[in-house]
Formats: structure tokens, sequence, C-alpha cells
């Protein structure tokens, strides 16, 4: 849940419970008759959750006392209700200036609304406001105090902006609908990602599906639809392994189709993997109850030596869900460990999602709304220690990050260039796919790759054999594979 959407949640909820005792009291500071009976009115169809026809009484009555206070915070109810932001923004400073103590959720509103919006020092004055009333619940005054952290982070990060210049990967990704969550093989060659398509025929009215592009050493060619894994049930936030031949891939259940191509899950999201063979996918398989539950499991993250795995699991339902990152090991048996969740380093109260390892193995990327950021989603690195502990996480900056929400995040085997998926003006429409180059002190580290094919050596054909990369100093595995039957 949006931290802005479950702060103004906990507010209508109180202004609710509030306007319910207020409506039995029948006291109300206006003293224009008229005022008073469209105001009673509009209350009435706010009650009972007409929100348009409250709005049209609620300005009816405001037309007829402008100081009409309760009038006002009632139609910005309505508004945070109908999700007009802007309006309900003008309402609730409409209250602060008829009469500043009449009531304090006022501030914490509109503070909460001009962060959503990036208005970050008006936010600030009132977030502090609101915070110098004694009588705000504990549970609010611990958000106001988060929007608070979140508005002195991002005054102090616009004046330090990092170097940033996104670049869109063109027509042979992005197209009107929305594309987003890529993944790349560690040689740069493959790029998959997930588009969201249109589609009357789901029980949802949109499918997503994934798409594959390759790069010829010049351009990205056209991507094209993998058909094999695609179903009418949506697959998404694909996770290639380093060689780009194993797939780790999430599959939702709906109602009429399931998880798709007879698919069998455990609940929720779930995740499947598939192997290439050839040029062909096999028929995705379940990951197992060891990783899957009737949670909601989903944007995996396969480490490039292919023993680790990152994913996020949400907890609960719809707007409530909790998500977190967890991770989990495949042992030498090919069996999963059972996951843990990273610790609270990492992790917070707040949203956790669209994790990425990078193939040195030792930076995270991820984003979060429960770190300190510019209000939305952040994205957000840590690297891991000598003791194999995650450093506090850094984040990654304005204008990489913004007001809105900033997700989906990958880095080059290189570290110098970085994917992500943005809404920004000069797009195709929606979410479009982009690359900008990662700043310095940003970088993972710098990884290099071995190709490589097993054959015969009396018939010289292509043999399916497991393969690994051994450091001869210690002793350690540090990468496990397979090569293709088809091609070795």
């Amino acid at each position: 849940m949006s931290k802005i959407f479950q702060f103004l949640t906990i507010i209508l909820f109180i202004g609710f419970s509030n306007c319910s005792v207020a409506q039995q009291q029948e006291e109300v500071s206006s003293k224009n008759k008229k005022a008073i009976k469209l105001y009673q009115t509009g209350r009435a169809y706010y009650d009972a959750r007409n929100n348009q026809l409250a709005e049209v009484n609620f300005l009816s009555a405001i037309e007829k006392d402008p100081n009409f206070i309760e009038a006002e915070v009632l139609l910005a109810f309505v508004y945070t209700e109908m999700l007009q932001y802007k309006k309900a923004l003008e309402h609730y400073l409409r209250c602060i200036a008829i009469n500043p103590k009449f009531y304090p959720d006022v501030y914490a509103s509109a503070a909460a609304i001009q962060l959503k919006f990036g208005k970050y020092e008006d936010a600030q004055k009132n977030f502090e406001a609101y915070l110098g009333f004694t009588e705000s619940p504990l549970m609010m005054k611990e958000m106001a105090n988060d929007g608070l952290r979140d508005c002195n982070f991002a005054i102090e990060a616009l004046k330090f902006p990092v170097p940033f210049n996104p670049i869109n990967l063109g027509p042979n990704i992005n197209s009107r609908l929305a594309e987003y969550f890529p993944s790349i093989s560690v040689d740069g060659l493959t790029f998959l990602y997930t588009r969201r398509l249109n589609s009357e025929m789901t029980y949802t009215g949109f499918n997503e599906d994934f798409y594959v592009s390759r790069f010829d050493g010049k351009n990205w060619q056209e991507s094209v639809n993998v058909k094999p894994i695609n179903s009418l049930t949506n697959e998404g936030a694909p996770s290639l392994s380093a060689n780009g031949r194993f797939l780790i891939f999430t599959s939702c259940e709906n109602p009429v189709d399931g998880y798709g191509n007879d698919r069998k899950g455990y609940g929720s999201c779930d995740l499947f993997y598939t192997y290439l063979i050839g040029d062909n996918w096999t028929k995705p398989n379940n990951l197992g109850q060891q990783i899957n539950t009737r949670n909601w499991e989903t944007q995996p993250s396969f480490s490039a030596d292919g023993k680790t795995l990152y994913f996020i699991r949400g907890i609960g339902r719809g707007e409530d869900r909790q998500q977190d990152i967890f991770t989990s090991i495949l042992g030498e048996d090919g069996t999963w460990s059972i996951p843990t969740k990273l610790s609270n380093k990492i992790n917070t109260k707040g949203v956790e999602e669209s994790v990425f390892i990078h193939p040195d193995g030792k930076t995270l990327y991820f984003s979060s709304n429960g770190h300190p950021g510019m209000g939305g989603l952040d994205i957000f690195m840590s690297r891991k220690d000598e003791k194999g502990e995650w450093g506090t996480p850094i984040n990654l900056g304005y204008p990489i990050n913004t007001f809105n929400d900033e997700n989906s995040l990958l880095v080059s085997a290189n570290g110098t260039i970085a994917y992500f998926a943005s809404d920004r003006e000069g797009g195709y429409g929606s979410l479009d796919l982009y690359q900008f180059e990662m700043p310095e002190n940003l970088k993972p580290i710098c990884v290099n790759y071995l190709k490589g094919k097993v054959y015969d050596a009396v018939t010289k054909k292509p043999l399916e054999a497991r393969f690994e990369l051994i450091d001869l100093a210690t002793g350690e595995i540090v990468v496990q594979s397979y090569a293709d039957q088809s091609n070795g």
C-alpha cells in the first residue's frame, strides 16, 4: 500500500467516525439555515457513501457560507476518497485558513498530499504543525514523523542531484502499453521484460506477457512474444539466469484460467521455472511448496552463481498486503532451503519490491517506501560486507528517485548501465523501459563472464552437462550451471 494512501485512509476512517458523532450533536459553526440544510443533506449522502451527491451539496453549502468549515472538511474527505487529490488539498488548506485549530488532522492530510506531489517544504511545515498537537493517535504520529523524515531527506537530496540522463530503449522494446520488470542475461544480449496487454478474453480485462529482444551489437531487435510460456493469465517479473537459459517467473491465479497452460499453484501468485533447450522453452514447473505458499510470491531475482534466489513475499490481500524480501538457497540435491526474510536493515514496515541481485553477488538493489526517501517508492542499494551481512541501504538519490514510484531497476554485469521503468514525458505511452549510466558511487563490482561449449570428445556432438567454476585458492564453487544438450 502507498504510504500516502494508507495515511489518508486512516485519517478518513477517524474523520468518518467523528462525523457520525457530530451528526448526533447537530451543532455546526454556520448560522446560515440554507447552508446548514444543504450540509445536512450532503452529510447524509456522505454517510451513505454517495460521494457525487455529497460533493454537490457541500459545494452549495459553502457557496451560501464561504466559512462553513464543517462542509469544507467533509468536502475534502469526499475528494480524497474520489482520488481527486489536488481538489482535496485545496479544501484542506481552506480549513486551516478558516480555523487553524478546528480539526488538526487536516494538517496531516494536507501534508500527505503535498508530499505526494513533491511540495516538500509545504509538507514539512504542515507535518510539523500536526505533530505540535498532543492529542493525535500514536499511529498517526508515527506516520507523520515518517512523512517529515522524507520531507527533510528530499529537501537535502534536491540540493545535490546525481548524474542522470535516461534514454528510452526505443520502439523495438517499448509501445503505447506498459513495459516493466526487465531482466537481462549476463552477456547483455538477451533482454526479457513484462508487457501489460489489454485483453477482453481474460477475467481481469488485461494480461501480462513476456517479450524478449536480442541485441545485434548495435541495436535491440524487435521484441517477440514468448508464446510457449505466455497464457491467458498473468506471467510477469522474469529473472533470467546468467547464461540466459534458465528462467524463473511469476504467474498469478485467476478464477477462470487458474495459473494458465495447466500449471498448478498453491494460491495467489507463485514462482515457476523453465529451461531453454535449443530455441524452445520447456513446460514451466512450480518451484514447489518450499518457496510458494498460499501467500503472494513474486518478482524473483536469481543470482549469477546459480545458488541463491531472492524474491518478494506479500502476506495479506490487496491494500493491506505486507511485502518483504526473502531469500532461499539451492542445495546440491536440487532442493530449495526454507526461505528466510532479510533483516530489518533491508525490510521495513513499509513496502519492499522489485529486488535485483547483481551478478557480483554482493550488491542488492530494491524499491522501498519504508526507508528515508522522496515520498513514494524509491530505489535503494545495499552492499554485502565481509561477514556476509547487508549494509544500511543507500538511496540512489534525486533525480533517479522522485516523488513518484520508482522500481524495476537492474544493472548490467559490468556495472555501467542501469535499466528501469518510468512513465515520463517523451515516452511511447504508459510505462516505458529506459537505460542510464550508473553514477560511479552507486556501481556494483564489475563482473566478467566466460562462454564455452561442451562437446563429446569423440563424436564432437554437443552434450548436456553440469559444470562448476571453482576458486582454486579456497575450493569454493563460484558458479554452477548446465550446458544445453542441443548446442552444448
